[in-house]
């Protein structure tokens, strides 16, 4: 019976893989194939389990498979994740008219009213022991604090704003309403329901597991002499994390970016590769408008600051800059493993470090290309070298976050200054005074080459380029942090950003936003991803690591909220994204309070149980919310595709002028990626043919050129693929 179930499960997976699904509007597919896959995990967890003693946890948790796929199917994937419980969505159902999703949507709805109504039933059954764990939780300062992270992290305040006047809208209210209580409803039913597997395990089993465990590898608390999957393990993590992320960026994002800012960021990364800072400005400039390029005297150039692209710029020359961001998050692992066993020990190292690589939020980020992979290994990396107390690694760590300058310079003087602070004793173990200096050097060293950088662009070493162009194009200090009514909501951001100006209430609706997608996106749990944290806030024993990295995540909230935007919903709370390894480790400790609490108000032995259900939700995060997050929100992400790619490199296109037919201007920056920055005669040049007056114009400009004609997806000329419409000769 268990080869059977397995088998089926592992033939379902791969099916999974051929069923038919169709292109949803705006990015994703539908999920069909998804729940073929879903239903292979839990038949999966269904086999594994299907020996003596663990039949029922196995099934239970084959139960909890296909619960989370229904939940995943109920939830919009794409810019907030929110339930589809608005009212005007089941009109269609009623008339009659069910789509594919929607038919899908009417069984998960069916799914998790099963699901419902067996945990209240288990729940009646246990009535005494949870009023027991409830009311150890009954203090009125634990009880604000529950609330207020249920408040922050349930429900997202942009579905009160009418997408269209920006304003606050009654009917919207009642959704956002109808929001907290279904969240209410699933996070107290997959509570039960995790609680419902851990006391179906047989505690023995537990018990011997654990033991067989401690033989192989090192175990939280334990630092024992090195085994030789602990000296691997480092290496399997990070070989781990660099192949995942590598295969979605080259299957799912399909090698090009999927923000605006990433086809600056690989514009910048091939003039530096060329080794140019800025180039020539083509001719024609306004066929060639690409959001954060800028064109100034005659120089052509990306205005995002230099650190990710000279990083990128090594992809560049190997014609493989998808790989760069892959690489470096497997450099974060090493460098994480490596500062959290110098912190508590070579266990919990372990520990922590599968949580990491386990993190959707970590494997997205780190298949994007976006910066902030680059960040956390410099970051970690200059952690690491400054807790060696020594001269050289002191001057090293220094210059690794210094660094973080020329990648994100708010952060970089924010973790500078919070770094050089616990070097000097607050929070933390006071560093040699005769070191201090080589830290500083190390930092100022670092942060000043984003000085020169700055001088060779804008002739003025405190003035950035990026400032400048958005001063431009938005209004005078649209970059800069502070408060007021002149800051924020740029033209056409729509309900990204609905409050005009930054002041309190924008404080709060950018930090609901940021703390409600890292619930969701930090590790993909059931539970809620902050919910060990939560626990070890209100039970835990705190030390000093604990307070520093609480007070770390404290002071970049304070930072970040200077700053008018949350950093959007792309990848997550991505500006806060620093914030990953102090969340982490919380989380991990976590585990330890939640074990210890309920050991303390039940009979069993709860720690291996938690154990054990940490493994489960991994588990289900890699097979279910990982391909859910791929299929659903990532597949041609925000209109982001790569057939310019594919059309630059077919046959009879070298040397020809590409007139290229869109929509809209992020389109066009993907075939602007196709263009060599220097503007090679022998290279296509790809062109935006804004209207008939350009397309003159540009073919004045380059009259011994061959004239290719493409409608890409956003023409209006085409159905779901960019297309050739006609060649001439020049």
């Amino acid at each position: 019976m268990r080869l059977i179930l397995l088998l089926i499960g592992a033939g379902l997976v791969v099916l999974a893989f051929r069923v038919p699904v169709e292109v949803v509007e705006g990015g994703g597919r539908t999920l069909e194939g998804f729940w073929v896959g879903a239903l292979g995990t839990a038949f999966v967890a269904l086999g594994v389990g299907w020996v003596r003693g663990w039949k029922r946890s196995s099934a239970l948790t084959a139960m909890l498979a296909l619960c989370l796929a229904a939940q995943l199917t109920a939830t919009h994937p794409s810019w907030l994740q929110y339930l589809k419980i608005e009212l005007w969505r089941f009109e269609p159902l009623i008339d009659g008219e069910a789509g594919p999703l929607d038919s899908l949507l009417i069984g998960s709805l069916g799914v998790i009213a099963l699901q419902v109504m067996a945990m209240a039933r288990y729940a009646g059954t246990r009535r005494e022991r949870i009023r027991e764990i409830l009311r150890a939780f009954a203090s009125p300062v634990r009880i604000a604090l529950l609330l207020a992270f249920f408040l922050a992290a349930a429900a997202h305040s942009t579905l009160a704003f009418d997408p269209v006047e920006h304003h606050l809208d009654v009917k919207n209210l009642v959704v956002v309403l109808m929001q907290y209580i279904a969240a209410a409803v699933i996070w107290a039913t997959n509570l039960l329901h995790l609680a419902a597997i851990a006391e179906a395990m047989p505690e023995r089993d537990l018990i011997a597991a654990r033991r067989s465990l401690t033989h192989a590898v090192s175990l939280p608390g334990s630092d024992l002499p090195p085994t030789a999957l602990d000296r691997a393990l480092p290496w399997i993590l990070a070989g781990f994390a660099t192949v995942t992320s590598a295969a979605l960026a080259f299957v799912v994002l399909d090698r090009v970016p999927h923000v605006p800012d990433g086809v600056a960021y690989l514009f910048q990364a091939r003039c530096l590769a060329a080794g140019m800072v800025s180039t020539v400005v083509p001719a024609v400039p306004e066929a060639f408008q690409v959001y954060l390029i800028d064109s100034v005297d005659g120089r052509f150039f990306g205005v995002t600051n230099p650190g990710w692209p000279v990083l990128l710029s090594l992809g560049a020359f190997i014609g493989a800059e998808w790989l760069v961001n892959p690489v470096l998050g497997g450099v974060a692992v090493l460098f994480a493993h490596a500062l959290v066993r110098r912190i508590a020990d070579r266990g919990t190292a372990n520990a922590v470090t599968l949580l990491l690589v386990a993190s959707p939020w970590f494997l997205w980020i780190s298949a994007s290309f976006m910066t902030h992979a680059t960040t956390l290994a410099l970051v970690a990396g200059g952690w690491l070298a400054v807790r060696s107390e020594r001269a050289l690694p002191m001057l090293a760590g220094g210059l690794a976050i210094g660094l973080l300058c020329l990648v994100r310079p708010l952060e970089g003087v924010a973790v500078g200054t919070l770094t050089g602070l616990w070097l000097l004793g607050l929070g933390g173990r006071r560093a040699p005074f005769l070191l201090m200096p080589l830290y500083a050097l190390g930092c100022l060293g670092g942060a000043a080459l984003l000085l020169l950088y700055n001088q060779s662009l804008t002739g003025d070493p405190l003035a950035f380029p990026i400032n400048d162009y958005l001063d431009r194009l938005w209004y005078p200090g649209a970059n800069a942090i502070g408060f007021g009514p002149d800051k924020g909501n740029p033209p056409g951001w729509g309900p990204q950003d609905p409050l005009v100006g930054h002041g309190v209430w924008d404080v709060l609706y950018n930090t609901n936003q940021n703390v409600y997608h890292l619930n969701f996106e930090l590790l993909g749990w059931a539970s809620g991803s902050l919910l060990l944290l939560v626990v070890h806030v209100l039970r835990g024993r705190w030390d000093r690591t604990d307070r520093a990295a609480l007070a770390f995540l404290v002071a970049l909230v304070v930072i970040y909220n200077l700053y008018w935007f949350s950093g959007g919903s792309d990848y997550g709370a991505r500006y806060w994204y620093l914030m990953i390894l102090p969340l982490l480790w919380l989380s991990y400790r976590g585990l330890g309070t939640l074990g210890g609490f309920l050991e303390e108000h039940t009979s069993a032995d709860a720690t291996p149980r938690v154990m054990a259900l940490a493994g489960i939700s991994i588990g289900l995060t890699l097979f279910l919310f990982m391909p859910w997050r791929a299929v659903a929100k990532y597949a041609d992400y925000r209109g982001y595709h790569g057939d310019f790619r594919e059309i630059a490199a077919g046959p009879g296109m070298a040397g020809s002028l590409v007139l290229v037919e869109v929509g809209d201007e992020t389109e066009y920056g993907l075939a602007f990626l196709e263009n060599d920055p220097e503007w090679s005669s022998e290279s296509p040049i790809f062109a935006w043919a804004r209207d008939e007056e350009t397309i003159e114009r540009l073919i004045e400009a380059h009259p011994d050129r061959p004239i290719v004609r493409v409608a890409g997806r956003s023409s209006g000329k085409t159905e779901g693929r960019t297309l050739i419409t006609s060649r001439r000769s020049p």
